[in-house]
């Protein structure tokens, strides 16, 4: 009888305890309370970056003709070699124009994948590299030396590593025309 009395108070104290140690129970939900307002975090894609710069305002434009701004701000990773409006200015008369003719968007992003390769490329992973193998399907040959900037086909990189969200920009000083493409 004894052993009945002490297992009844600790079953006591056991409960006691147990109910002094819970946390109390959430209220009930009532489906009327406001949920916590999801910050979207700011978008820098590799589209952002270079419609924001007015030095790739031509590059930018020839994106946009293309159709390829909404692609190119897809999770990627995506490197872009991003040939400055000079670049562009260097074209031979009519070329660009004839590009952005709206019967040649093929041939403009035909262009423009020419200056895009899968992937995140860093300078130093350039400077490594025999070739980079571009999402038109065609390679460009990488040459460094010791005493000249890198060179992608026949266009010198003159700024590197601009990082994004989803890739990355190397700035170049030539526009990139593949040889299969009728210009």
């Amino acid at each position: 009888m004894l052993f009945a009395f002490t297992r009844t108070c600790l079953f006591i104290l056991l409960l006691l305890v147990g109910f002094g140690c819970a946390e109390p129970a959430p209220p009930p939900q009532t489906g009327t309370e406001d949920p916590l307002p999801v910050e979207t975090p700011p978008t820098n894609t590799l589209v952002d970056v270079i419609l924001a710069d007015d030095n790739f305002s031509t590059f930018s434009g020839a994106l946009q003709a293309a159709n390829l701004s909404e692609t190119l701000s897809g999770p990627g990773p995506f490197t872009i070699f991003v040939p400055t409006n000079e670049a562009f200015a260097a074209l031979p008369d009519g070329t660009l124009e004839n590009l952005l003719a709206p019967e040649n968007t093929e041939h403009l992003m035909s262009l423009i994948l020419f200056h895009v390769a899968n992937g995140r490329i860093l300078a130093t992973d350039v400077e490594r590299m025999g070739a980079v193998e571009t999402a038109f399907g065609e390679s460009l040959p990488v040459v460094t030396s010791s005493t000249n900037p890198v060179e992608v086909g026949d266009a010198q990189i003159i700024s590197t590593d601009m990082e994004t969200d989803n890739g990355v920009i190397h700035v170049i000083n030539r526009v990139l025309l593949p040889a299969s493409l009728p210009i």
